[in-house]
C-alpha cells in the first residue's frame, strides 16, 4: 500500500466515522478556544502541571457529544470545522467517539435529564475514583478504552502500531498529560498487548509502505 493509498483510507473512513457519529450521538465539534470554560481551564491545568500540558493548543476533550477540539488551519489559513476535518483526525476522532459512547453508557441522553446525568456521573468518575491524582482508576478505564479505539482505527487503515501502542501506554500511565493517572506502566501494557491481539485476531492487518 502506497502512502496515497493510506491516506485515501483514512480520509474515506473519517467521513465516514463523522457521519456515524451525527447519526447516532448528535455529534458536534467546536473549537475550545471558543469557549471562556476551556480557556480557564486550561489555566488550571497548565499550573498544575508546571506548564507541560496547555489544553487548548493540542487536547482534544469531549464532554456528552460535543467533542472540542483545538483550532487548527490548512496551508491556506482556512479552519478545519466539522465535515471537513484533515484525514489524520481519522485516530484521534475514533478515541473521543469512544468517550460519546461512555456517556451515552452512563444516561446521556436516554433518561429524563439524562444529559445532565450522563455527564455530571461522568465527570466525577473521571476525576475522582479513586483519586483525582495519581490512582484514577475510573479515568484509567475510560482513557486505556478510547487509546484502545485508536489503536484500531490506527491497525485498520494500515498505520504502524508500535510506536502508537508506545505513547498510548505512556498516556494511560506515567504521563502528566492525565495527571498520572494510573503509574503502573507494566500493567498498562500487559493489558494493551493482550486486548490488542484480542481484538485483532479475526482482523486482517493492512500492510503498509509507510
Amino acid at each position: 500500500m502506497t502512502i496515497n493509498d493510506t491516506l485515501q483510507r483514512a480520509s474515506l473512513r473519517l467521513s465516514v466515522l463523522e457521519f456515524r457519529g451525527k447519526r447516532e450521538y448528535g455529534l458536534c465539534i467546536r473549537h475550545k478556544e471558543e469557549v471562556m470554560g476551556w480557556r480557564v481551564l486550561s489555566a488550571v491545568i497548565s499550573v498544575l502541571t508546571f506548564g507541560k500540558v496547555s489544553l487548548l493548543k493540542k487536547f482534544w476533550t469531549t464532554i456528552g457529544n460535543v467533542v472540542y477540539v483545538p483550532k487548527r488551519v490548512d496551508q491556506n489559513g482556512k479552519v478545519f470545522r466539522f465535515g471537513d476535518l484533515p484525514y489524520e483526525d481519522y485516530c484521534t476522532l475514533s478515541h473521543e467517539l469512544a468517550h460519546v459512547k461512555h456517556f451515552y453508557n452512563l444516561g446521556f441522553p436516554s433518561v429524563k435529564g439524562g444529559k445532565a446525568v450522563g455527564v455530571l456521573l461522568m465527570l466525577l468518575l473521571y476525576f475522582f475514583v479513586f483519586f483525582p491524582v495519581g490512582l484514577a482508576y475510573a479515568r484509567y478505564r475510560f482513557e486505556r478504552e478510547a487509546y484502545m479505539a485508536g489503536l484500531l482505527a490506527a491497525h485498520v487503515i494500515g498505520l504502524e502500531i508500535p510506536q502508537r501502542m508506545e505513547l498510548a501506554i505512556r498516556y494511560c500511565s506515567t504521563s502528566p498529560t492525565y495527571l498520572w493517572m494510573w503509574p503502573f506502566p507494566q500493567s498498562v501494557r500487559r493489558w494493551f498487548v493482550a486486548e490488542f491481539a484480542s481484538r485483532c485476531r479475526n482482523t486482517v492487518l493492512v500492510p503498509t509502505d509507510v
